[in-house]
């Protein structure tokens, strides 16, 4: 007999399913205006059309703006702020979101706080915010609705809320968002200010507000190099420009660049410049 096999489900959004909700309108958030905690019972997007607010969403502070989304998981508190002289305006969306047929009303346990994330069971990863062009996903929400709940209408905005979640995902395997940027950028001004001091992995990942693994991931895709091997390089540049400034001895430029063993420094200077930093000293810096 023929051997019979098992389909093993190997794609993960075949459990994931979206359900339009009731509610999808144009908000304002006036200037100064302090909206208090919020939170709901199912999914909420919120897309950005106009002006700048902010929203305190796990204990980070964003900045909305247009073409900037959010994604509020069912029972997470966010709070939005306006601006002083400035109103914003976004559009709104509540939606159902059933994993493998179970409804999700409190997705809590779900969320990461430090990186922004959500974890589904059984789902991949995605960012709870994403940059996206927010005038023609609002066109196409406010065309669907105008038809909705026939079938056609909910059916659009199951794939377009579909869309939304691709994106989400998009931005969470992609450095280049503007938060997964502004996360490096939070890591590597720590690392020029820490620099002559003993910095770990772990403790830039705290104040960048994001795990190691995650750190790490961010500096591989778009250094294409670890975060350790990103500071070696920072101290390796400061100590060759404090050695070529004529001010300071070689064992001084290397403590000052936050490497504490004359050997090793001189080792792994070496080996990026191809020549010791006695050398550099004697043959570069003091070249008439």
């Amino acid at each position: 007999m023929p051997k019979r096999y098992k389909s093993n489900n190997a794609n993960p959004w075949s459990k994931l399913a979206i359900i339009p909700g009731s509610a999808t309108g144009p908000f304002e958030v006036n200037p100064g205006q302090d909206c208090g905690n919020e939170y709901f019972r199912d999914f909420d997007v919120w897309i950005g059309l106009e002006g700048q607010a902010t929203a305190h969403l796990l204990g980070h502070r964003i900045e909305l703006h247009k073409d900037r989304m959010i994604l509020v998981p069912p029972g997470v508190t966010i709070r939005t702020c306006g601006k002083a002289h400035q109103r914003f305006k976004m559009i709104y969306s509540h939606f159902n979101c059933l994993v493998s047929g179970r409804i999700i009303r409190d997705a809590r346990q779900a969320v990461s706080a430090a990186n922004l994330t959500l974890t589904l069971r059984g789902l991949p990863t995605i960012a709870l915010v994403a940059e996206i062009d927010s005038e023609a996903v609002s066109q196409r929400l406010i065309q669907a609705r105008k038809s909705f709940p026939t079938d056609l209408a909910e059916l659009t905005l199951s794939l377009l809320y579909l869309d939304i979640w691709r994106r989400l995902r998009e931005t969470y395997l992609s450095p280049h968002d503007t938060l997964s940027a502004q996360r490096l950028e939070k890591a590597v001004n720590y690392f020029e200010r820490r620099m002559e001091q003993k910095i770990t992995l772990a403790e830039t990942g705290r104040y960048a507000s994001v795990s190691a693994e995650t750190l790490g991931r961010l500096f591989r895709a778009h250094y294409k190099t670890s975060p350790m091997r990103f500071l070696l390089r920072m101290r390796l540049i400061r100590a060759r420009d404090l050695l070529h400034s004529g001010r300071y001895q070689i064992g001084e430029a290397g403590y000052a660049a936050g490497f504490k063993s004359p050997q090793y420094f001189s080792r792994v200077f070496k080996r990026a410049y191809g020549i010791a930093p006695i050398d550099f000293v004697r043959k570069i810096c003091r070249t008439p």
